[in-house]
């Protein structure tokens, strides 16, 4: 199922006037797509989800679900009649139910109601799919964070919704639970086949559950792409900063179009007219530690903290007055406060028009 987004807008009164949660955006998910909305708190992605969904109705644009408009501001379907399914942040399970029956509430009530004998094969295929149907006569009350959430999933795709809406609905779970529910919904979705509005503030779930990532700012899609896309080649010092950690050096360009920064010259190629002021970004991991040495594309500085991570060591480096962050696998033998060379590919750098993201 498709679902088109064209010009929305939406806006809320608060007591210091009206503040747009959504300025004016287009969006377009494809039938199977997994998209994923990330941004900050407030930046207007779960407003989005909740006009696509119907709990809100908006102030401008229109908004299409399989080719029909459900809101174009004359016309507005109300959610029971969108065909969606939706997991939210808080499980939101009956607890005085068992597993079974709190997912065959959405079959025994409301607009998407089957006859009775639909009901058991429909919630045991549900189960079956969440990996839970072993427990289908359990009290819900029973079964940990992890398997509440998938009892709320279960109950979201029991009615075989085309589209199915998810907002924040990891946020609650422990590092380890997330992890495994992360793979739990790839599955899931593939599965299913089902066109998937995912909204997080998470950078990881974004990168490792979306086809696309739409990256938003003030009610407003700054870029949209494969999570590659997004992550390799950011439009901005926000996204940059925000999907993913990133250094950022200040710099003016040269007429040869390398750039003079408080780490010397960097013969990184920039189409910036001379003069113009930029602001160069490379990621930690792009970073290395190197041996004593000539070695291009290096410099000089002051180990100032390591911190093991596991695969790779993080390291603080006060460069030009300025401090770098490296992530290498092959740490130096350097303690704090001694000298360390690092090793900035040229072809790692991005160039940025704008001051770094706050």
């Amino acid at each position: 199922m498709t679902i088109r987004v064209s010009g929305l807008r939406k806006a809320f009164a608060t007591a210091g006037g009206r503040i747009e949660a959504v300025a004016g955006i287009d969006l377009t998910l494809h039938p199977g797509e997994f998209l994923v909305l990330l941004g900050p708190s407030g930046c207007g992605k779960t407003t989005t989800l909740r006009c696509v969904a119907g709990l809100e109705r908006a102030d401008e644009g229109r908004i299409e679900v399989d080719g029909a408009v459900v809101d174009d501001g004359d016309r507005f379907v109300p959610p029971e009649r969108r065909d969606i399914g939706m997991v939210f942040q808080s499980y939101a399970v009956w607890p005085h139910l068992t597993v079974a029956e709190n997912v065959a509430l959405p079959l025994t009530h409301g607009q998407r109601r089957v006859a009775h004998r639909e009901i058991a094969p429909r919630v045991a295929e549900a189960l079956a799919l969440v990996r839970l149907d072993a427990l289908a006569s359990r009290p819900v009350t029973e079964l940990s964070g992890g398997q509440q959430q998938r009892v709320a999933l279960a109950r979201a795709i029991v009615t075989r919704p085309k589209v199915l809406l998810m907002d924040e609905p990891l946020s609650n779970l422990d590092a380890r639970l997330r992890d495994s529910m992360r793979t739990e919904l790839r599955r899931l979705t593939q599965a299913l086949g089902v066109t998937t509005l995912y909204v997080t503030h998470d950078q990881i779930e974004a990168l490792s559950l979306g086809d696309r990532v739409c990256v938003m700012r003030a009610g407003r899609i700054l870029q949209q792409g494969t999570p590659l896309e997004v992550y390799e080649a950011p439009v901005d010092t926000f996204v940059a900063a925000f999907v993913g950690d990133m250094n950022f050096v200040p710099g003016t360009v040269r007429a040869d179009g390398a750039v003079d920064t408080p780490l010397g010259r960097v013969a990184c190629a920039a189409r910036a007219a001379p003069g113009t002021a930029v602001t160069l970004g490379m990621r930690p991991e792009h970073i290395t530690a190197e041996p004593d040495g000539a070695v291009a594309d290096s410099i000089d500085g002051v180990l100032r903290a390591r911190t093991f991570l596991g695969e790779t060591t993080a390291l603080q480096v006060e460069a030009g007055g300025l401090t770098l962050v490296a992530k290498v696998r092959r740490a130096p033998t350097s303690s704090v406060g001694q000298p360390v060379r690092l090793h900035l590919p040229r072809d790692a750098w991005r160039v940025f028009d704008r001051a770094p993201a706050a």
